[in-house]
């Protein structure tokens, strides 16, 4: 994973910047989160790509169902998605222990 980090880095460019994860609105698209998605699923990235959170509640402060189904649709799409807080890497391949802890990264947007 670190090498993916490091090594021929590209840098996704959308529009939005500044949507508010709070309204629910940032993964919309127009928003530079919805059309880093969209790319993703569309099969725009060659390589695996690999989007850097803070944490998985700054993706979403939406209640944790939508929140969670936003990361597990950006997961699908074939993105790994690392968080720096606690250095998680979040893919397809996570088994329930790493989904356990999505879930309670993800609700601390809502405590």
């Amino acid at each position: 994973m670190e090498n993916r980090l490091t090594s021929g880095c590209g840098h996704f460019r959308g529009a939005g910047h500044g949507v508010s994860a709070y309204t629910g609105n940032n993964p919309g698209k127009k928003s530079a989160l919805g059309q880093f998605r969209a790319a993703a699923e569309s099969g725009k990235f060659q390589a695996g790509p690999v989007l850097l959170v803070e944490s998985l509640d700054r993706l979403s402060r939406e209640a944790e169902i939508p929140a969670m189904h936003l990361s597990i649709s950006i997961v699908m799409a074939g993105v790994d998605v690392v968080t720096l807080s606690n250095k998680q890497v979040y893919s397809a391949k996570a088994g329930l222990t790493v989904v356990m802890y999505a879930l309670m990264d993800t609700s601390r947007a809502n405590n």
